[in-house]
């Protein structure tokens, strides 16, 4: 593999079909950089099934392209342009890092007022708004967000926190750039819960840490 490239899923794509696109000998090799469970992916029914805690990519979602087409793309010799193109990049919502780890994602000002997040930087911040917004209320992607909402000024009990945790674990696994999640983990402090994880994204990226507060 001399790098990777991004693929939207589209009606009616197959691994099959995606690999011969993008001239891959054996569509496995897919399966393997997107850590895909079977039947991995949907590409007919816009996010409306539920394959539980199976990462499957689903109709409109990105997933990664081991090619050689990836030069035009990005250098296999450049951790960040590669992590930009496995994790993407975005405008900078929150102006803040969201992530912590070995070697940190960085902003860019592209000769304007805009600040950019790419890569390990880009994922945290998806993450972060992929459990702010509410499940099923972004026209086309149903299955995108969380069900926190229905915590808001709850009493935080221990049976409560736990849910949030579940639920926390759940959304964040429910991005096919996210291989695992461990160490998750909850505290009350002044009426708002803070969790914390250690993410383990999909290849190349280093886990890092992550923080929510709710």
């Amino acid at each position: 593999m001399n790098g990777l490239i991004t693929h939207r899923i589209e009606l009616g794509d197959s691994l099959q079909r995606i690999a011969k696109k993008y001239d891959i000998k054996n569509w496995r090799e897919i399966v393997e950089v997107n850590q895909l469970d079977s039947p991995y992916i949907d590409s007919v029914h816009e996010g409306f099934l539920d394959y539980g805690d199976k990462k499957v990519a689903k109709l409109g979602e990105y997933i990664l392209i081991p090619t050689s087409q990836a030069y035009s793309v990005a250098n296999s010799n450049d951790k960040s342009e590669i992590e930009a193109v496995a994790y993407g990049m975005d405008l900078d919502l929150y102006h803040n890092k969201t992530v912590d780890h070995d070697v940190k994602g960085h902003l860019e000002v592209n000769h304007s007022d805009v600040d950019i997040v790419k890569g390990l930087e880009n994922l945290g911040q998806q993450l972060l708004s992929r459990l702010s917004v509410e499940k099923g209320s972004l026209f086309m992607h149903p299955e995108f967000g969380s069900r926190l909402s229905r915590y808001y000024g709850k009493n935080y009990s221990q049976e409560n926190v736990n849910k949030i945790i579940f639920e926390v674990e759940s959304c964040i696994r429910s991005d096919f750039r996210v291989k695992d999640i461990k160490d998750i983990d909850a505290e009350v402090i002044d009426g708002q819960v803070i969790i914390r994880a250690k993410v383990i994204p999909i290849e190349p990226g280093k886990p890092f840490s992550f923080e929510y507060i709710l």
